[in-house]
């Protein structure tokens, strides 16, 4: 008979509950570095008022915020080797814009520490993480607009000659002259027929489908390429349909009540195409099951499926969300290297800066 207090030798040991290691989460780091890029983002996306075809991205911005708010857990982050290049390249252009005075830089950064934040961050009751949002931002950014006023020139330039060629065909009496279609006594200019000018919103808006559809990132990216062809489509279509319009009952879609209607049924209907687009990828990159074998082979995992589910598939349930290993930004291992590189490239900004003022 042992004492009160005292365990006797052949009672079994009480297991002791080890704690969890404690969460370092890193958002008020990431908020921190985000604010920093602040002024050149404003200035970049006031700018970015100007040209008609990319002022969707307030609702893109906006969009993006929320699903990443709603979905990210707030237990479990998963900082990779990729996830802190990407901030270390976010640092990178940052230095660069205060050098050069490039916003566009700054911006980039921006994408890149939001895309390494998606990599790390998980979405909560589900497996996978949430890098295919991060190409939402990423569909505001802009590539020079002379570049992008030669692509949509040529886009045009393509269509107007397609559309010449189909109107042919169909023994539709009409003529091309320095970029124009006459046609009815009416001449519609290249841009007025094929809106080639929405190429940049499909981008955006088959990124948001993908990520309300919680898609894969490759999943994301076929849609997205999607996006474009379903653009260079409907404006075939819609320089078609404005032709008809004309010359059969005398409706110019290119002004006034008309230009609303026909515009709204044409984002309606490059919705629906998108929808279905994404819902055809699924079939190729839907989960595989992998079904263990009996016996001593029961806890057997097919590598194959394994890397398919885990780069190809679309979010999945996760039944276990808390077993999911933490990785933090700032361990042992990863925060004295990062530290020393950034003092070398400020210690070099400031060498440079010296030497330019003297």
């Amino acid at each position: 008979m042992s004492s009160p207090g005292i365990p006797s030798p052949d009672a079994p040991a009480t297991p002791t509950a080890t704690s969890p290691p404690p969460f370092q989460s890193a958002t008020w780091p990431l908020v921190l570095l985000l604010v920093a890029h602040a002024p050149f983002v404003l200035f970049y996306y006031y700018q970015l008022l100007t040209p008609t075809y990319y002022r969707f991205f307030p609702l893109a911005l906006g969009a993006f915020v929320v699903l990443f708010q709603r979905r990210r857990s707030r237990t479990v982050e998963r900082w990779s080797w990729l996830a802190r290049f990407l901030l270390f390249c976010d640092l990178l252009c940052l230095t660069a814009a205060l050098v050069m005075a490039v916003p566009w830089l700054a911006v980039l950064g921006m994408v890149l520490a939001l895309m390494a934040w998606c990599m790390a961050s998980r979405q909560t009751g589900y497996t996978g993480s949430l890098l295919s949002l991060a190409l939402i931002p990423a569909t505001t950014l802009r590539f020079g607009q002379a570049n992008e006023s030669q692509l949509l020139e040529w886009l045009a330039d393509k269509c107007l000659r397609h559309i010449s060629r189909i109107c042919h065909g169909v023994e539709v009496l009409h003529y091309t002259r320095d970029g124009d279609l006459h046609c009815s006594g009416k001449f519609f200019s290249a841009s007025e027929l094929a809106n080639v000018q929405s190429l940049f919103l499909c981008l955006s808006l088959a990124a948001l489908i993908a990520g309300l559809q919680r898609r894969s990132l490759w999943h994301s990216l076929a849609l997205v390429l999607c996006g474009a062809a379903t653009s260079v489509c409907m404006a075939l279509l819609h320089g078609l349909t404005v032709i008809w319009l004309w010359q059969r009952y005398g409706v110019d879609l290119t002004s006034g009540f008309s230009f609303f209607v026909g515009w709204t049924g044409w984002f309606l209907l490059t919705c629906g195409l998108i929808f279905s687009a994404d819902e055809l990828l699924s079939v190729v990159t839907f989960a595989v099951p992998d079904v263990p074998h009996q016996g001593e082979l029961e806890s057997f995992l097919n590598p194959f499926i394994l890397l398919w589910n885990r780069w190809m598939a679309s979010g999945m349930q996760n039944p276990n969300p808390t077993e999911t290993p933490v990785m933090p930004l700032f361990s042992k291992v990863s925060w004295t290297p990062g530290l020393i590189v950034l003092i070398a490239v400020l210690g070099q900004l400031v060498d440079f800066l010296l030497r330019r003022v003297s």
